[in-house]
């Protein structure tokens, strides 16, 4: 499989989440979080296209008005990664790059480090499922069920993950280049009641034998979206940009 200079994007955004919800329309400093997430996706060197895809009228009139390129998907998606699913069917690419909504902070310059090396160790190994970024872990995180932790191995290759709070020292971060195929057979995958349990799909990347690769981040005060409470961390931090 050749390997791209360039990737198709696609942000996954819901109305309905069950800890915050509206969360892709909440007001970061001027600017709606999910408009902020697709500016920094667009305007990476490695990007090529960048589309939000979500289900809510709301989300998708607002990015129209904000001249991001939108489109709708079914309302029953299990997760983000079915709703990308959904629109990388129609897209001839092997490689979807998969960007959480909820990622304010995922600036240009990091996609564009992340993608660069995620393309390296494509390259290196073709044996890779999906790419994926990980970052130290504080105490804090590793105690929050809202954090997913990760074990690695000595090549940074992803062994397991899980809310619990384990000694792994690292938490992984919410982008995911996919090989296209797995992507769309990941949606074929059963789920099983540990996965429900964990309210993770990403179990399903382990439980089914895929590869994961790691990347190692510098993020530590890297703050994702998950509640209300963490919007005012987010904007202290785009403050000292």
């Amino acid at each position: 499989m050749a390997i791209v200079n360039k990737f198709t994007c696609i942000i996954p955004a819901r109305y309905k989440s069950s800890r915050f919800p509206g969360k892709p329309l909440v007001d970061i400093e001027g600017k709606s979080m999910i408009s902020r997430v697709w500016h920094n996706a667009n305007n990476a060197d490695m990007i090529e296209r960048a589309i939000v895809a979500t289900d809510d009228e709301r989300i998708y009139d607002h990015c129209k008005s904000e001249e991001c390129e939108v489109v709708y998907t079914s309302s029953d998606c299990n997760d983000g990664s079915a709703r990308v699913a959904e629109v990388a069917e129609g897209i001839d690419t092997p490689y979807i790059f998969e960007l959480q909504g909820d990622q304010p902070l995922v600036d240009s310059r990091t996609i564009d480090y992340f993608l660069n090396h995620a393309r390296e160790d494509l390259i290196k190994n073709p044996a890779i499922d999906i790419v994926q970024p990980f970052a130290s872990a504080t105490q804090g995180q590793v105690q929050s069920a809202d954090v997913v932790k990760v074990a690695v191995s000595r090549s940074n290759k992803m062994l397991l993950i899980t809310r619990e709070a384990i000694q792994s020292e690292y938490r992984t971060l919410g982008l995911y280049l996919w090989k296209k195929a797995t992507l769309l057979n990941f949606q074929n995958m059963k789920v099983t009641d540990y996965e429900r349990a964990e309210k993770c799909h990403l179990l399903r990347f382990f439980l089914n034998d895929l590869y994961v690769q790691g990347v190692f981040m510098d993020g530590e005060d890297w703050v994702e979206v998950d509640r209300e409470e963490d919007v005012l961390a987010v904007k202290k931090l785009i403050k000292k940009i």
